[in-house]
């Protein structure tokens, strides 16, 4: 079990709660810099569950093409985007 964050905002523990707090989330790429992109918080829903943490997560990029780097994502709960993490 991951201990909480102190730092952490509530609302960020779960995609659903972000979607209920309307927190949005971007993407963003630590190697080719591609520009942000907004992330659909109701596919992440659909493809991972509704308890699903960001929290610390990354994925391989997909913001530009053959990009071989980390898309790092970001929050705005505190009304100004920072890292889930």
């Amino acid at each position: 079990m991951r201990l909480p964050s102190v730092n952490r905002p509530p609302s960020t523990a779960s995609v659903t709660l972000m979607i209920q707090h309307g927190v949005r989330v971007r993407a963003w790429c630590d190697t080719c810099q591609g520009k942000y992109r907004e992330v659909d918080l109701a596919q992440v829903v659909a493809a991972k569950g509704p308890d699903f943490d960001l929290w610390g997560k990354s994925t391989r990029c997909r913001l530009t093409p053959g990009c071989e780097g980390r898309n790092r994502f970001y929050h705005n709960a505190r009304g100004y985007f920072c890292p889930l993490r």
